[in-house]
């Protein structure tokens, strides 16, 4: 099962071993503009309908669009040998930090 579908699927309240939308977005945010096609967006709309719906608890567009770019980025780390992973996942994290802390010093 994707970690896309795991995470939809989780009850708020249950533990995690991932940063939520809501603990990045404390770091702060950064606008960006994308263009996407309009069977794409589309499908965003429709896919946030249903999961809301199914009880999913997304406060935003936002945050069910990070979900699904961290769950993206999940599912490739886990689809890298197994001998890679480890350093995969720790060079995503590197970036990520390093993103939090040029935030921060620009902010």
């Amino acid at each position: 099962m994707s970690t896309f579908v795991e995470r939809m699927r989780r009850d708020a309240t249950e533990p995690r071993d991932y940063a939520s939308y809501k603990d990045v977005s404390a770091f702060g945010s950064r606008a960006i503009t994308l263009r996407l096609p309009v069977t794409t967006l589309a499908k965003v709309a429709a896919l946030e309908e249903r999961l809301k719906a199914a009880g999913a608890a997304l406060s935003s567009r936002q945050e069910l669009i990070f979900e699904m770019i961290e769950s993206c980025v999940g599912d490739w780390v886990l689809s890298q040998p197994q001998s890679k992973q480890k350093g995969s996942a720790e060079e995503m994290q590197a970036v990520a930090r390093k993103a939090i802390q040029r935030h921060a010093i620009e902010g």
